[in-house]
């Protein structure tokens, strides 16, 4: 990369509680997307992680705690400067008793997807709050008795590292597959 070119890196969190996403509504105040709803997060400060940074920005602008799941959007905006975003699913930690910082986020609202059109925001966080929503529910339980919300996460493993585990259909007489378009000579 050359020196010039430099980009600052922005992470957010989508949590869900039950069938709804929290939303936040960025302060009229603000440079970028003044007004707009979109889902808590910030800038990750230097030697900070992602996930460390998506903890602290959650607590700060929401009053929340979170556990952190897998990244599901990426994306870049910026008029002077290069960002880019990394998109997390989160679910609460703690009970959703939130607490906005009010030089940051003027309202909150927690929202079905159908309810989307009835939040302002910026066609780029619109695409982001759409892809949570698809991710979310692709991902989230429908009852008690379903897995976790992040089941790549098992029991034992260290945060941060997912177990990789292939999959294989089955052959059909049980044995083991050969590979396929080749000889096994």
């Amino acid at each position: 990369m050359p020196s010039n070119l430099r980009a600052e890196i922005c992470v957010a969190a989508a949590i869900f509680q039950g069938q709804r996403l929290l939303l936040v509504r960025r302060s009229f105040e603000e440079r970028l997307f003044p007004g707009a709803w979109e889902i808590p997060g910030g800038h990750v400060e230097q030697g900070e992680t992602l996930e460390a940074a998506l903890h602290r920005e959650v607590k700060e602008e929401t009053g929340l705690a979170i556990c952190v799941g897998p990244p599901f959007f990426a994306w870049q905006f910026g008029d002077r400067r290069l960002t880019v975003e990394v998109d997390f699913l989160a679910t609460l930690a703690s009970p959703p008793k939130v607490t906005l910082d009010p030089e940051e986020h003027v309202s909150f609202a927690w929202a079905k997807g159908s309810d989307l059109p009835n939040y302002p925001t910026d066609e780029a966080i619109a695409r982001v709050l759409r892809a949570a929503f698809l991710s979310g529910v692709l991902r989230r339980p429908h009852s008690p008795a379903r897995p976790p919300l992040f089941p790549h996460r098992r029991r034992g493993t260290p945060r941060g590292r997912t177990p990789l585990t292939p999959l294989r259909r089955p052959s059909r007489t049980g044995g083991p597959r050969r590979p396929r378009g080749g000889s096994l000579r």
